[in-house]
């Protein structure tokens, strides 16, 4: 979601701006500009208002704004999402099936969910095992 907003953003600044200022005249300047833009970095934002003060800004609008707040809830997202798994890995005893194959295993980082039921040894074949 995020990078369709960047690639998004940056084409509206391409075919906007790209005729008039150097800044957006290639998809690798434009590129560096959008990424810089994103983060708060504005280069000669005066000649970008003089061009066009209502499309500055909206531009503004969505650089700052929309962009800042989809990139400021990622690291919320990402500390759910841990959040999440270790309450999985700490509370795997009180179901059955994971405690009994928690206790078929030995060692701490023996038990994987994601790969109980599979032998992975040819990853582009994934076999499935059947109990012994």
């Amino acid at each position: 979601m995020v990078c369709l907003t960047i690639f998004s953003f940056g084409v509206f600044l391409y075919t906007v701006y790209g005729t008039t200022f150097s800044t957006f005249q290639d998809v690798a300047s434009t590129w560096l500009n959008v990424v810089l833009w994103s983060m708060g970095y504005i280069k000669d934002w005066k000649a970008y208002y003089e061009f066009q003060p209502a499309l500055w800004t909206f531009s503004i609008f969505v650089a700052l704004c929309i962009i800042q707040l989809t990139l400021n809830i990622l690291p919320a997202v990402i500390m759910l999402s841990h959040k999440k798994e270790a309450d999985l890995v700490e509370n795997y005893s009180y179901h059955t099936f994971w405690a009994s194959e928690r206790s078929k295993n030995v060692g701490q980082k023996s038990l994987n969910p994601a790969l109980v039921g599979w032998d992975f040894t040819n990853p582009k074949e994934p076999k499935e095992v059947f109990d012994k």
